[in-house]
């Protein structure tokens, strides 16, 4: 795919061995006729364009949802994927590789999800309602939050053991994101901007989500907050070991 729409969305911060900022996210590219668009997974280091993060996975194939650390041994990449006609189903991948443009073809980490994360040795996979799942040597959890349809799962770059969950509230219609720590349990609702976050990453200070600017729900661009706003979380979310 040569074109790509304004849309932007998905966005995922971290930094390279050398402390640099390192921004992933997806693009969307101009939509079939049959279908609706398609997202592409880039990544944009500071003071250049996006440039395309190559998966070798078919043109028809929507890549979404990224998250990135880097070692010693180099860069780790996870997505999801899915939604080609012949094999619609979405998984969780993997692409390893000693820089981001060396990266090995991906491999499947779990099927099927469409939200969810590897992260060293843990695997973070949600089903479409209510359930998250946590699977790591040290046991299994499962985070509960009722009533919630779970669109993204990801984590703050600089402290993986929080978690990033965004997603729709089925009584109210209203999108949000929830940090969730995985130490305590404990839980906030972030705010960009005066309104609920959605799909938002954290480095730092700094917080970037992706905003709604057309008609269509997922209609998204990606943009600075200006200010943020946590508020805890006490009622109607459980989690369970």
């Amino acid at each position: 795919m040569s074109h790509y729409s304004p849309m932007t969305h998905m966005p995922f911060l971290t930094r390279d061995k050398c402390g640099r900022r390192v921004l992933f996210l997806c693009r969307a590219g101009s939509p079939p006729p049959d279908r609706g668009r398609i997202w592409k997974l880039h990544f944009q280091r500071d003071g250049e364009n996006p440039r395309r993060l190559e998966t070798g996975l078919g043109d028809e194939v929507v890549e979404c949802s990224p998250a990135a650390w880097v070692d010693e041994t180099g860069w780790h990449v996870t997505f999801i994927a899915g939604g080609a006609t012949e094999n619609p189903v979405f998984r969780l991948h993997r692409m390893d590789g000693p820089t981001l443009h060396q990266l090995g073809r991906p491999t499947m980490a779990h099927a099927p999800t469409r939200a969810g994360f590897a992260y060293n040795k843990r695997l973070v996979h949600a089903e479409p309602e209510d359930f998250i799942h946590v699977i790591e040597p040290a046991g299994d959890r499962v985070i509960e939050l009722r009533g919630s349809l779970i669109y993204r799962v990801t984590y703050k770059a600089e402290d993986p053991d929080i978690l990033l969950i965004s997603g729709l509230v089925k009584t109210q219609a209203e999108v949000f994101t929830i940090e969730h720590d995985l130490r305590t349990g404990e839980q906030e609702l972030i705010e960009c901007d005066g309104r609920p976050a959605y799909k938002c990453t954290i480095l730092g200070d700094e917080v970037l989500y992706a905003e709604r600017f057309g008609e269509g729900f997922e209609d998204r661009r990606i943009v600075a907050a200006k200010s943020t706003r946590r508020i805890a979380l006490e009622h109607g979310v459980a989690m369970r070991n």
